[in-house]
């Protein structure tokens, strides 16, 4: 009966009760078109920061990828596909297992065993194998996350085959000035 003027017992309302009244709705109107206003920034908010890290994910230079627990590449970026030589929708068909060489599986079992001990894992060196067939060396390392309440693996892919490359020829260099030395 708060609203109801008419009804039996009320018989004198005063003007005062009934700007109480207004008033009441008034601000009920207020907040409700606030956290309207409030839900619409923060959507908007969300919006823009979704896109950001969209943006940061596809641009960065160093691979990144999002693996299910199985191995099966979720989301990747441009610089994980150019790594191993496929286009961004080739590598989401084939499994993280896929273009790792047999010659790793203990040491991607202990990265594993790693993660899950830890929710993290690496940095650690192995190779990745590359559409044409070579091996590619790589540095990665991750953590766990959670989507959606489904755990997932994201990891960081560093291409370092010009550091390899830069290692050879400093040791085939060093060995020529040795060999050099030793002879005079």
């Amino acid at each position: 009966h708060f609203f109801d003027f008419n009804a039996p017992g009320v018989t004198n309302v005063s003007l005062v009760e009934l700007q109480l009244v207004i008033f009441v709705i008034s601000v009920t109107v207020l907040i409700l078109l606030a956290n309207k206003n409030n839900k619409d920034q923060v959507e908007e908010f969300l919006e823009t920061a979704n896109r950001y890290n969209r943006s940061l994910f596809e641009e960065l230079p160093m691979g990144l990828a999002l693996c299910d627990m199985n191995g099966a590449l979720v989301d990747i970026n441009s610089a994980y596909a150019s790594i191993i030589g496929r286009s961004i929708e080739e590598t989401k068909d084939i499994s993280y297992w896929d273009i790792t060489p047999e010659e790793y599986s203990q040491q991607e079992n202990e990265q594993l065993k790693r993660l899950e001990d830890s929710g993290r894992y690496g940095p650690y060196e192995k190779e990745y194998i590359h559409k044409d067939g070579q091996c590619i060396p790589v540095v990665l390392r991750g953590k766990l996350i959670v989507l959606g309440g489904v755990q997932y693996i994201l990891s960081s892919v560093e291409d370092i085959s010009e550091d390899k490359q830069v290692e050879e020829q400093l040791l085939a260099t060093e060995n020529r000035y040795r060999a050099l030395f030793d002879s005079a």
